[in-house]
């Protein structure tokens, strides 16, 4: 099962990651090249020289990194203050190599998560109306657009007390029994699957009885198993009311 839906968010962990481990090793080069005097970087707060940790470093990379993020101008915005500062060149090209370290494969990676945002399908489910009366249509939508072509998606659906009709169904049915224990591994013991293999973008669903129903939907490659489909956690519930004798008996004349 792969990352589904959340997979987007890979490139930016893969860049936060670059940047936190990147920021480091350079900040232990140049403290151990402080050290030894080779470069020439003090802190502005102190009327004397005064030590510098690797904290001192690792602010002074950052703020340098913030400062590269053109039209936002974080530190100015931030009121940020320099928290090092430095003379000579030895420490500038420093500074230039830390850019490009870090910045380069930032630009890759953000270039990786609208690659992915645009190639995978979109999964944005939703209910209207989510209050309604037995019998009523509601209309579940799971995507705002249609599946890129080679994709198509799964609709699954927890009815009121499915969890022991399926059961009970399944214990006499060997097909419905296997068929149930792949639903109950992929989403959850009480689900069962609604639509299959769909590339439309909703479907209306009318309740049969009172009770509270959730849906959920995940995508997946038309050539795959629904066992290899995308994973979310995120569903949606509505809510169905009992009609009631009396507005039955309205309806009827009516």
């Amino acid at each position: 099962m792969r990352g589904g839906d959340y997979g987007w968010l890979s490139p930016l962990l893969w860049a936060a990651a670059i940047f936190f481990f990147t920021t480091v090793i350079f900040s232990a080069v140049t403290q151990l090249l402080w050290e030894w005097r080779v470069v020439d970087i003090s802190d502005p707060s102190c009327t004397t020289p005064c030590a510098l940790i690797p904290d001192n470093f690792f602010n002074f990379y950052t703020w340098h990194f913030l400062e590269s993020i053109p039209l936002f101008k974080v530190n100015e915005t931030l009121q940020l203050k320099e928290p090092l500062v430095y003379r000579g060149a030895a420490a500038g090209w420093l500074v230039v190599a830390f850019k490009v370290a870090v910045i380069l494969p930032l630009i890759q990676a953000i270039r990786s998560y609208w690659k992915l945002r645009s190639d995978l399908p979109s999964l944005r489910i939703d209910a209207w109306p989510r209050i309604v009366h037995e019998g009523e249509k509601v209309t579940i939508r799971w995507t705002p657009s249609e599946p890129p072509v080679g994709y198509v998606f799964d609709v699954y659906i927890e009815e009121p007390g499915i969890g022991q009709r399926e059961a009970e169904a399944a214990s006499t049915n060997e097909d419905l029994s296997r068929e149930q224990a792949a639903t109950n591994l992929l989403v959850g013991a009480g689900w069962k699957l609604w639509l299959e293999g769909e590339t439309n973008t909703s479907a209306e669903y009318a309740a049969p009885r009172a009770g509270s129903y959730r849906f959920q939907a995940r995508w997946r490659k038309t050539a795959e198993n629904r066992a290899q489909a995308s994973s979310t956690p995120r569903t949606v519930r509505i809510i169905v009311k009992q009609v009631h004798s009396n507005e039955r008996r309205v309806n009827s004349s009516q």
